[in-house]
């Protein structure tokens, strides 16, 4: 019974256990089947998101092709093609050849990621990102970014369309590029300064105005400090801004380069402000007008030179005025005007001034050996320095003694005075102390002032020379009978009385033109002018007033006073040693004197001429034992 029982027992424990087995699979059916259907959804939700997003999601083949085995409808929206286009191509063929090598350096990175993976080497695959072009249908580069994963021994792309960011980005790079270039190459010199005046940005163009290689070399520099000449102009340039309201316009300013020579600039700047609206400091843009501001000043001096030229000034004068406009454009501390004589034998130094020589003298051009000398010779300007005098001087172009003060620094400047091509004289400039005062600069503003500098020596001339001839007789080179007039009339004050006036005749000039040629006669008169002028006084006005007539006007000369200039002037004539004989001045003379009395001037001449005339005749013994 008990066996029985026993045996009963087990097989209720099996049919218990056969149960609970049972129940288990039944409940795994049940659990496979939730599985399934979570699966199910799973796909299905993966199916809506690679079917309707915006991005390209596509599967490969894990090699070195890629070959595209899935791709999803967005590619269509993307570069046009429909996927089965591109199923069972690669990928290398729609991607830039420039960007291809960023999908190879991954795709070999997982396949050796596959082999290690084959050998059983534990070793997970990373993600990676990259950028590349595609070629649309219509073949036109389009930019993505994509992630690359390794999933079930395929490869996985997700790819997005970032072709218009790209082309803001390159339009902000186009625009920063020309930004920059605009900033590195403009013209003028942009520049911006803290509140406190140090330099905080300038351009390339702005450090080389100033004389520095780079902007790095300026920057931090104080303006004030190094680029003002003086501090307190960069104080009134801020108070000019402030009244301005903060802007200035083409507003001149003279700062100094780092060599210290002067910059004129036109300034054009204003405020900037930081995000509370406080002045941050001041930005602009200088440009450099030294050069027509020179131009300007060039135009300046040639309008005064011809202006000097047309006023009624003497050439001396003339010549003053051309050194003081000269001196505003270039260093004149030595300056001189050579002209050449009307028949070119002559060079005469009109106008000569210098620190350590004194010329006033003509010297021969023939053999004068002088830089000036040289100039005429070649119708050319020089320009120079010691060592090219002293080579000179040893090809014989020059003569050392004729050369005046040579220093070791001695630099000479000098140009041709022309008219038409025809040289008239040089002008010329000198440094005994700076070798490198002068330069080709220099010499090109000489050439270009010389020109109207030689015009107005010219016109000058001319003018003194018709106003010479109008006031002088041509032959003995005294003045004439209208401006002995024109001089009585102005004489005739009693604050010249008292005043003189002799008369004087050569006695038989006929005869001497008749027996040996009027040129002998006119020996004779200019002959008796030199005697004259050896007498008078500097104050004295001699003229020839008609063919042998002589008139002297003596102001502030008494009467006892011109007696005896009257008693010396016949003295000279008879001590004359003269030859031939008859050159020497057998003459009349008669004088009167106007004293305290007014008497009418004309009147007065008449009397001097009738004392003359007196003497005439009662000297006629003497004439005729001295003449012949």
């Amino acid at each position: 019974m008990k066996d029985k029982d026993k045996i009963k027992e087990q097989w209720q424990n099996k049919l218990m256990k056969s149960r609970q087995q049972i129940t288990r699979l039944e409940n795994l059916k049940t659990n496979h089947g939730e599985k399934e259907n979570k699966l199910a959804k799973f796909e299905k939700m993966y199916f809506l998101i690679t079917e309707n997003t915006s991005d390209v999601i596509s599967l490969h083949d894990l090699n070195l092709q890629a070959t595209f085995i899935y791709i999803n409808p967005s590619i269509k929206e993307n570069t046009g093609y429909k996927p089965e286009e591109l199923l069972g191509k690669s990928p290398f063929e729609f991607i830039h050849p420039d960007d291809r090598k960023n999908l190879l350096l991954i795709l070999k990175d997982y396949v050796d990621t596959k082999i290690r993976k084959f050998l059983n080497v534990k070793e997970l695959p990373s993600t990676k990102r990259i950028e590349f072009r595609f070629r649309d249908k219509r073949g036109n580069w389009r930019y993505f970014q994509s992630t690359v994963n390794i999933v079930t021994d395929q490869l996985l792309i997700v790819s997005r369309d970032i072709t218009a960011g790209k082309k803001v980005e390159e339009k902000i790079r186009q625009s920063e590029k020309k930004y920059h270039n605009l900033f590195e190459n403009m013209p003028g010199a942009y520049y911006r300064t803290d509140k406190d005046g140090n330099l905080i940005m300038i351009n390339p163009e702005g450090a080389k105005l100033f004389g520095y290689n780079s902007p790095k070399d300026i920057i931090g520099k104080n303006i004030a400090q190094h680029f003002y000449f003086s501090p307190e102009k960069r104080k009134k340039y801020l108070k000019e801004l402030e009244k301005n309201k903060g802007n200035l316009k083409d507003f001149e300013l003279t700062l100094k380069k780092k060599d210290g020579t002067p910059l004129i600039i036109s300034d054009t700047s204003h405020y900037y402000y930081d995000k509370e609206g406080n002045i941050a400091g001041v930005e602009g843009i200088f440009v450099d007008i030294s050069e027509r501001k020179e131009n300007e000043k060039l135009q300046q001096v040639l309008y005064n030179i011809s202006k000097a030229a047309n006023s009624p000034i003497s050439l001396d004068e003339l010549y003053k005025s051309i050194h003081q406009e000269l001196s505003t454009i270039i260093d004149t501390t030595n300056f001189n005007i050579a002209l050449l004589s009307k028949d070119k034998k002559r060079i005469r130094y009109d106008y000569f001034i210098d620190e350590k020589d004194d010329v006033s003298i003509t010297l021969e051009y023939d053999n004068i050996g002088t830089l000036s000398a040289y100039i005429i010779k070649t119708g050319q300007p020089l320009l120079a320095n010691r060592q090219q005098i002293d080579r000179m001087i040893k090809k014989g172009e020059l003569i050392l003694s004729h050369l005046g003060t040579l220093t070791e620094e001695t630099v000479w400047l000098g140009v041709p005075l022309k008219i038409e091509d025809k040289v008239i004289g040089t002008m010329a400039v000198l440094s005994y102390t700076n070798p490198h005062l002068y330069s080709e600069k220099d010499i090109k503003l000489m050439e270009f002032v010389s020109s109207q500098v030689a015009m107005a020596i010219e016109r000058k001339r001319v003018e003194e020379r018709i106003r010479y001839l109008s006031f002088h007789d041509i032959l003995t080179g005294l003045y004439n009978r209208a401006y002995f007039e024109e001089e009585l009339k102005r004489y005739d004050s009693s604050r010249y009385y008292p005043l003189s006036i002799v008369m004087i005749d050569v006695n038989r000039l006929k005869v001497v033109n008749d027996t040996f040629g009027h040129q002998e006669g006119d020996r004779l008169l200019k002959h008796l002018s030199q005697l004259l002028t050896s007498v008078s006084r500097q104050g004295d006005i001699l003229a020839r007033i008609g063919g042998d007539e002589f008139a002297i006007l003596l102001p502030s000369t008494t009467s006892e006073e011109v007696q005896k200039f009257c008693e010396r002037v016949k003295k000279t004539c008879l001590q004359d040693k003269i030859t031939p004989v008859y050159l020497r001045p057998n003459i009349a003379l008669g004088y009167i004197t106007q004293n305290e009395e007014h008497k009418d001037i004309n009147s007065l001449f008449r009397e001097a001429d009738r004392n003359m005339y007196k003497d005439k005749f009662f000297n006629s013994k003497i004439r005729k034992k001295h003449f012949l």
